[in-house]
């Protein structure tokens, strides 16, 4: 996972979007990854803390922010992070986190997110 939109305040980001850059809400969580001419789709996760507002450019990134984290998958991951001296820090509850999803401009989401950059970047660097 990796593009994400840097916004003015931590919390309420979807509202931002809207506000700031046109963002359109969709009413619910859309069922697969799907993709509209010119649009981006944005996820916006809410954490305790902070919002964060992820650009979905394709399937697996889609289905990262659609994957709801069992507490078998977290006592995993705690495992895995003490075998390599790290500490784990999981933040909220086991499940899923609230999210809201919008449409956004495309070639505005993917200027905010260095989207375009990083992708000529990966490709020279083969």
């Amino acid at each position: 996972m990796g593009f994400y939109i840097n916004l003015p305040e931590a919390k309420n980001k979807a509202d931002q979007l809207v506000k700031l850059y046109g963002a359109e809400k969709l009413p619910k969580a859309p069922p697969s990854f799907f993709t509209v001419e010119g649009k981006a789709l944005i996820c916006v996760v809410e954490n305790p803390h902070f919002d964060a507002a992820a650009y979905c450019y394709s399937q697996g990134e889609f289905d990262a922010f659609t994957y709801v984290e069992t507490p078998e998958d977290i006592k995993r991951h705690r495992r895995e992070a003490e075998a390599m001296g790290a500490e784990y820090l999981h933040l909220g509850e086991p499940g899923p986190r609230p999210t809201t999803w919008l449409l956004m401009d495309k070639k505005l989401v993917e200027d905010l997110t260095d989207y375009r950059t990083a992708l000529e970047r990966r490709s020279r660097e083969g």
